[in-house]
C-alpha cells in the first residue's frame, strides 16, 4: 500500500509518499518527504498572509510532487496524451490557479506515475485560500492516475497521529494509544483539549476562547520587537532567564486557571503585557525583554498543566497526546513529561520534525482510516478554521 499526500493549510507545501510494511500493522516506510516552508515571506507581514501563501502553494506544488516521485522510483519520463474528460474536469478545478494548471498539465503530459494507492489531503482546518490549492490538486491527480481514492484528513487529527509516532531513519510506526486518551492541540491558530474514546472518535471538552497560544507568542514577540515567529524568539529568551535566575517584578495574569471549564484565554495576557510596556517608564532593554519573556512562558505553562490535570482528572484519561508547532517548546516539553511522570500516565509528544505541519502526519493518519476501513471519499470541500469542528 503507497499512499501519496499533500498539506497546504496554511504556510507550508508539503508532500509526502510512504509505504506500508508486509506484515505489519501500523508500521511504514517513508519514500519521499519534502516541505517548502513561506516562513521568510511572511516575515515582513508579522503574520501568514492568505494571498500569498495560496500563491506559493500554487508554485511549490508540481516541483515538490516531482521530487517526491522521484525520490520514491515512483516517476518515469513518458509522453502521455491526457483524455478528452480529464482535462475538461481539471480545467474547471484549476481554473482559478493559472500557473499551477500550466504546470500541472506539462508535468503529466511528460511523466508516468506508478504504483499509488491512495491520495490523502488536508481539508481543514486552516486557510481557506490555502486549503483549496491542495484540494483542487489532490482531485486532479486522482483523476488522471484514474480516479483512485482520495481521504480528506483533518488536519488536527493529524497532530494527534504524528504524536503518537516514532521514527526511526527512514521508518516510522504508529504506536497505539491506550484510551480514553486526552489530546492537547497547540498551534499558531489553534488551543484545544480533545478526548477519544476510541480510534478516529473525537470530542473537544475546551478550547481558546480568544487568541490561540501560538498566535499570542507571535503578537507578544512583536510588541518586544522581536521577529516572526515569535515562538521561538520569546523561548530563547526565557530559557536565558531561566539560566540566569533572573529576579524581576513582573507577575502576570493567568487568564481562567482558575474557572471551572476547560477552556482557555490568552487575549487579556496579550493585553496585559501590552499596557504594560505602554507604561513603563524606562527603556525596553534586553534585560527587560528576557523578564518579560520568562514570565509569559511562565503564565502559559501554569495554565496547560493546570487544564490538562484538571481534564485529565474529569475524563479518567490513560494516555496524554501533545501535538501542534508549540510542542517544539522545549520548557513546554519538560512540564508536560513531568506532570506525565507524577500522574503516572503515557504522555505521546510530537518529534519535533513532525510538530509543525507537513504531509507526513496526513499520510500517517490517512493510513489509520485505511487500517480501521473507513471509506474514501469523492465528495468533500477545504473546510475552513472558523466553521472547523469535530
Amino acid at each position: 500500500m503507497i499512499i501519496l499526500s499533500l498539506e497546504t493549510s496554511c504556510d507550508e507545501t508539503s508532500i509526502a509518499i510512504i509505504k506500508k510494511l508486509d506484515g505489519f500493522t501500523n508500521h511504514y516506510k517513508i519514500l519521499a518527504h519534502e516541505t517548502i516552508s513561506q516562513m521568510n515571506l511572511h516575515r515582513e507581514f508579522g503574520g501568514v498572509y492568505p494571498t500569498l501563501s495560496r500563491r506559493e502553494h500554487e508554485r511549490n506544488l508540481v516541483p515538490i510532487l516531482k521530487k517526491c516521485l522521484t525520490n520514491a522510483s515512483l516517476l518515469e519520463e513518458e509522453d502521455s496524451e491526457l483524455e478528452a474528460d480529464t482535462i475538461s474536469y481539471c480545467d474547471e478545478l484549476l481554473e482559478r490557479y493559472p500557473d499551477l494548471k500550466e504546470q500541472f498539465y506539462n508535468f503529466f503530459r511528460l511523466n508516468k506515475i506508478y504504483r499509488v494507492d491512495y491520495i490523502a489531503v488536508t481539508n481543514g482546518p486552516g486557510l481557506p485560500p490555502a486549503l483549496w490549492v491542495g484540494v483542487n490538486f489532490a482531485k486532479c491527480v486522482s483523476k488522471v492516475l484514474g480516479n483512485i481514492p482520495i481521504y480528506p484528513i483533518n488536519h488536527m487529527e493529524g497532530h494527534i497521529i504524528s504524536a503518537t509516532s516514532t521514527m526511526t531513519g527512514n521508518e516510522i510506526n504508529i504506536n497505539t494509544l491506550e484510551y480514553p486518551s486526552l489530546s492537547l492541540l497547540i498551534s499558531g491558530g489553534h488551543t484545544e483539549l480533545v478526548v477519544s474514546t476510541e480510534p478516529h472518535k473525537y470530542e473537544k471538552i475546551g478550547e481558546t476562547q480568544d487568541d490561540a497560544v501560538g498566535e499570542c507568542y507571535d503578537k507578544v514577540a512583536r510588541m518586544l520587537g522581536l521577529p516572526y515567529p515569535g515562538g521561538p524568539e520569546i523561548s530563547r529568551l526565557a530559557n536565558l532567564g531561566r539560566g540566569a535566575r533572573v529576579s524581576y517584578n513582573f507577575k502576570f495574569p493567568r487568564p481562567m486557571l482558575h474557572s471551572k471549564d476547560l477552556n482557555f484565554s490568552f487575549s487579556g495576557l496579550k493585553t496585559h503585557i501590552l499596557y504594560l510596556l505602554r507604561d513603563l517608564k524606562e527603556e525596553l532593554t534586553d534585560q527587560k525583554r528576557i523578564e518579560i519573556s520568562t514570565e509569559f512562558e511562565e503564565v502559559v505553562k501554569d495554565i496547560f498543566l493546570k487544564k490538562i490535570g484538571a481534564a485529565l482528572e474529569q475524563t479518567k484519561s490513560k494516555s496524554l497526546v501533545v501535538g501542534g508547532g508549540v510542542a517544539c517548546n522545549d520548557y513546554l516539553r519538560d512540564n508536560f513529561k513531568i506532570l506525565a511522570d507524577e500522574l503516572q500516565i503515557n504522555l505521546h509528544i510530537s518529534e519535533k520534525s513532525l510538530s509543525t505541519d507537513n504531509a507526513l502526519m496526513i499520510a500517517l493518519t490517512a493510513s489509520t482510516h485505511i487500517n480501521n476501513k473507513k471509506e474514501p471519499t469523492s465528495e468533500f470541500v477545504a473546510v475552513g478554521s472558523k466553521n472547523y469542528n469535530w
